[in-house]
């Protein structure tokens, strides 16, 4: 019990959260991102700031400092951990909306503006040898993209029809020339999930440097999904 007492403080002030005014501005690291699942037709581009890092203490933007998402002001969000986040969204966005270059522009306390450009990666395509597969035997889903991978990976979600039951399968080995491969599910991941309806979707995402950001740098990070597949697992 003294060792859970001690544990609980020093969690929540691993996300403690401070206004942006009161820390140097050039300490302020950015991390971007963009977002479309195709399954739920939603698009998303989110940032926070920390101080100190990318796992330092989240910031909240005040006094002069703001942030736009293609020319647009960004909410404002947080979470029960005390997270800080700011997000803009669209459902339903036209193809050509998505995946278009999109703009960040962060101005902090010193009247600073920081832009940055993004677009998503390629949207990858997945194929099925079969709608079902017997639990004693893995299942193969395999991926083409138009594009090489570079620094990213390709992976699968799984979750079944009728419980909560899920997981995350991701692609072996070196892919970054890779334009084609396959994702091994095995069966022992299979019997794990349990016969029945399986939804299986697959994902691409991708680490990039925005080319502005302070002297405690950024990161960018970009993800697609495709619509989900489902897949009977019989027993």
């Amino acid at each position: 019990m003294q060792r859970l007492l001690i544990l609980v403080p020093l969690f929540f002030i691993a996300c403690a959260k401070e206004k942006s005014s009161l820390v140097n501005q050039e300490s302020i690291f950015t991390a971007y991102s963009l977002s479309y699942d195709d399954a739920s037709k939603e698009f998303a581009a989110g940032v926070d700031f920390h101080f100190g890092g990318s796992t330092g203490t989240y910031l909240s933007l005040d006094g002069s400092s703001a942030v736009q998402f293609d020319g647009e002001a960004m909410k404002e969000s947080s979470n029960f951990m005390n997270q800080v986040y700011y997000r803009a969204e669209k459902n339903n966005p036209a193809m050509d909306y998505a995946f278009t270059t999109h703009s960040f522009n962060y101005t902090n306390n010193d009247g600073k503006s920081l832009y940055n450009q993004a677009g998503l990666v390629p949207m990858p395509t997945a194929k099925y040898k079969a709608t079902s597969v017997v639990i004693t035997e893995p299942l193969t889903v395999d991926w083409v993209t138009p594009d090489k991978i570079g620094k990213g990976t390709l992976f699968v979600n799984l979750s079944r029809t009728d419980t909560s039951k899920g997981d995350t399968v991701f692609s072996s080995g070196d892919i970054s020339n890779s334009t084609s491969g396959t994702i091994t599910v095995s069966s022992e991941k299979l019997r794990d999930l349990g016969a029945g309806g399986l939804n299986v979707q697959l994902c691409r995402d991708s680490f990039q440097p925005p080319s502005q950001v302070t002297q405690e740098g950024g990161t960018l990070y970009l993800k697609v999904c495709t619509t989900k597949t489902t897949v009977t697992i019989l027993p």
